[in-house]
């Protein structure tokens, strides 16, 4: 496998890791959402970040974590489930 921008393909190995990494922050933000804590979901997003909603298109970090944060702070209850 080749990542853009790179000549050399990684290993097998190498792709696992990076996908083991992927994860871990995947879940790392669904926790920090679910538990309110937005320095934490500031921190694991990359700051070349982006979301993409249906019907509304593609945000920046920037435009995400505005109204973000302002879901968080009215949410009385967050939950979430990984599945698979």
């Amino acid at each position: 496998m080749t990542l853009l921008g790179e000549d050399q393909p990684e290993s097998l190995d190498e792709a696992a890791a990076r996908l083991e990494k992927t994860k871990k922050i995947a879940v790392g933000l669904l926790d920090a959402m679910a538990h309110g804590d937005k320095a934490e979901f500031d921190r694991l997003l990359s700051p070349k970040a982006t979301w993409w909603v249906i019907g509304y298109g593609e945000f920046d970090r920037a435009t995400l974590l505005h109204p973000l944060t302002r879901t968080l702070d009215r949410a009385t209850q967050r939950r979430h489930a990984v599945l698979g």
